[in-house]
C-alpha cells in the first residue's frame, strides 16, 4: 500500500505542517521567554539570598558590637554593683550563645564576671582530682643521680623485664612522667632541661627529644589527654607548654607572665606556683604566689589571636595547687592564707551552670527602672527565668 500523496490528503491535514511552523515558532519563543523569566527569577533569588546573607552579617555584626559593650559594662559595673554586673554579663551572653565562635575577647569578659561572681569557697584541705593521671602500666624507678629504671606492669616478671635508662649528661635525675596515652615518658632534671622518650619504640632510650626551659624546671606534668606538656621553671613568672604529637613536639607556647598589660584587671608580676591541664586539653590553670589564678584558653593561645586569660581573684597569699575535675566542669585551687591556714575555691566552668548561679546569686531581674538605665529604648524582658 502506497503511502497517501499530499493532494489526497484532508484540507486540515494538508494545512497541518504549515500551522506546525508559527506553533515551532511560539514554543520557541516561550521556551525562550521561560529561560529569561528563570533567570531573571533567578537573579531575583540570588540578590534576595545575598541580601539575606548580608543581613544576617550585619546582625552578627551588631550582635556582637552590642554584647562587647554590655560584657565590658560588665566588667566594670562589677566592682560597684555584683548583682548588676552579673545580669549584664547573662544578657551580654544571650546575644552570642548560638553563635559557633564568638569573638574571644567577649566569652572571656563575660566568663571573667561570671566565675568571679559565683565562687565558692570551703576550708580544711580538699581533696582535689588530680590533672596528672597515675599510669597503670609502666613504674619509673630513679637508681642513682643520672640513671632511672622503668618497669613495664604487664610483663610476665616486671623486675627481669625493666630497663636501666641513664642520661648521656651528668644532670641529677629529680622525677618522671608517663603520659596516659602511655605514648610519652618525660624525665625532669635539675637543670631547666627535660628528656622526652617515645615509648611506642623499641629503641626508645637511645635518642630522646631533648626539651629546653628558660629556667631550672621545678614542674613537669602532662595533660590528662596527652595533647599537652608544661613546665614551671624556678622563680618564673610564665608558663613553657609544649604541644604533643604523635612523632613529638610541634610547637612550644608561652603563656605569659601576668602584669604588663595581660588580662582585663591589673595584677603585680608574680611567681608561678602552681599548673594544672583539664581533661580536654583546652585549658591550662596556672596559679601565682600573690593568690590569683589565670584561666589560658589553649586553643585561642594556639591560634595567637587573642591571648587574654581568665584572671580569678582569691584573698589568699599564694596559690598552692590548681586543679580541673574530672568532668571539666569545676576548677579547684588551694590558696595558703597569712596565718598558714588553706582556704579552697571552686569555680564553676559550664557555662549553663554559670549562669544559673549567676542568676541566683544575683537573686532576680532587672527593675524596670534598672532596665531603663541600661537598655532604653528596648523593650523589657527577663534577664533571668523562673524569678
Amino acid at each position: 500500500m502506497h503511502s497517501p500523496s499530499p493532494a489526497s490528503l484532508p484540507l486540515p491535514i494538508k494545512r497541518l505542517p504549515l500551522l506546525l511552523v508559527p506553533l515551532s515558532l511560539f514554543v520557541v519563543l516561550s521556551l525562550f521567554s521561560m529561560r529569561q523569566m528563570n533567570r531573571h527569577t533567578a537573579a531575583a533569588t540570588s540578590t534576595a539570598t545575598v541580601a539575606a546573607r548580608l543581613t544576617a552579617v550585619e546582625m552578627t555584626t551588631a550582635r556582637q558590637g552590642m554584647a562587647g559593650t554590655i560584657a565590658t559594662l560588665a566588667t566594670h559595673i562589677y566592682g560597684e554593683n555584683k548583682r548588676h554586673g552579673l545580669l549584664l554579663a547573662v544578657e551580654a551572653y544571650d546575644l552570642i550563645k548560638w553563635e559557633t565562635n564568638p569573638p574571644p575577647a567577649i566569652k572571656h569578659a563575660i566568663w571573667q564576671v561570671l566565675t568571679t561572681g559565683t565562687v565558692m569557697t570551703t576550708t580544711g584541705t580538699l581533696k582535689m582530682e588530680t590533672a596528672v593521671m597515675h599510669n597503670k602500666k609502666w613504674v619509673v624507678i630513679r637508681e642513682a643521680d643520672e640513671t632511672f629504671r622503668l618497669l613495664d606492669l604487664d610483663a610476665d616478671n616486671p623486675s627481669n623485664g625493666s630497663l636501666q635508662i641513664a642520661i648521656d649528661e651528668p644532670l641529677e635525675i629529680l622525677d618522671a612522667f608517663v603520659s596516659s596515652d602511655e605514648h610519652w615518658l618525660a624525665v625532669r632534671t635539675k637543670s631547666n632541661r627535660a628528656f622526652l622518650y617515645d615509648l611506642t619504640q623499641s629503641d626508645f632510650w637511645r635518642e630522646p627529644i631533648v626539651l629546653t626551659a628558660e629556667s631550672v624546671i621545678e614542674q613537669l606534668l602532662f595533660s590528662p589527654n596527652s595533647g599537652w606538656l608544661g613546665t614551671v621553671g624556678k622563680d618564673s613568672h610564665h608558663v613553657e607548654v609544649w604541644q604533643m604529637q604523635q612523632d613529638g613536639v610541634s610547637q612550644k607556647i608561652l603563656l605569659p607572665p601576668l602584669g604588663d598589660g595581660v588580662g582585663e584587671t591589673a595584677v603585680s608580676l608574680a611567681n608561678v606556683t602552681s599548673m594544672g591541664f583539664d581533661f580536654s586539653g583546652q585549658w591550662a590553670a596556672v596559679g601565682y604566689a600573690d593568690g590569683t589564678v589565670a584561666l589560658w584558653d589553649l586553643h585561642m593561645v594556639q591560634r595567637q589571636t587573642e591571648i587574654v586569660p581568665i584572671l580569678l581573684q582569691t584573698n589568699g597569699v599564694t596559690i598552692t595547687a590548681v586543679s580541673f575535675a574530672a568532668n571539666n566542669e569545676w576548677l579547684m585551687a588551694t590558696t595558703q592564707q597569712a596565718d598558714g591556714s588553706p582556704i579552697n575555691y571552686l569555680w564553676h566552668l559550664d557555662i549553663e551552670s554559670l549562669l544559673k548561679q549567676a542568676c541566683a546569686t544575683a537573686g532576680g531581674n532587672f527593675t524596670d527602672q534598672e532596665w531603663e538605665n541600661y537598655f532604653s529604648p528596648l523593650p523589657y524582658h527577663a534577664t533571668c527565668t523562673g524569678y
